[in-house]
């Protein structure tokens, strides 16, 4: 199951993921063995991804934590110089819980950029127009190929979670 969503619904997103992994993954796998429906390798598949573009900072360190042993598969998307990224505050106590990637207006992707990396190469989180939707399309796009149609891109995503063509 991959959760997604955009600034608010990326927050919501990572909620919902944190819930249905601790709650409703383990009660669909405990009801699965015992309608004896399923076979190991379907039950060991049933997982759960969070992927969020622009999202804010969650939950304190101890949500971030739980969070990363629940939900592995978790990333999250930032625009080069989205401001929302950058709140809450830490001193509040707010964590961000994904492993960051920032796609600049090139496409490049910068996983888990340190601190030096962020200061010397990145623009500063400052900018309210990188938060839009738009700006996620475009440098999303630009990542996988600037040659890439909306169609091609979708049809990656499909092949990569097993979903069949239409």
């Amino acid at each position: 199951i991959l959760l997604t969503g955009h600034s608010l619904g990326g927050c919501q997103a990572t909620l919902c993921a944190y819930d249905m992994s601790r709650w409703v993954l383990p009660t669909v796998k405990r009801q699965m063995i015992s309608l004896h429906a399923y076979n190991r390798a379907q039950l060991d598949s049933l997982q759960i991804s969070c992927y969020t573009f622009g999202s804010p900072r969650v939950g304190g360190p101890n949500f971030a934590h739980a969070f990363k042993q629940v939900v592995p598969d978790s990333q999250r998307i930032v625009c080069d110089g989205d401001i929302i990224t950058s709140g809450p505050p830490v001193y509040w106590g707010y964590r961000h819980v994904h492993h960051e990637n920032i796609i600049d207006s090139t496409g490049t992707i910068r996983v888990e950029p340190r601190l030096i990396e962020k200061q010397f190469s990145l623009k500063k989180r400052n900018n309210p127009l990188a938060h839009k939707i738009n700006s996620y399309v475009d440098v999303v796009k630009k990542s996988f190929s600037p040659h890439v149609s909306e169609e091609g891109l979708l049809g990656l995503l499909k092949k990569k979670y097993g979903l069949k063509e239409e």
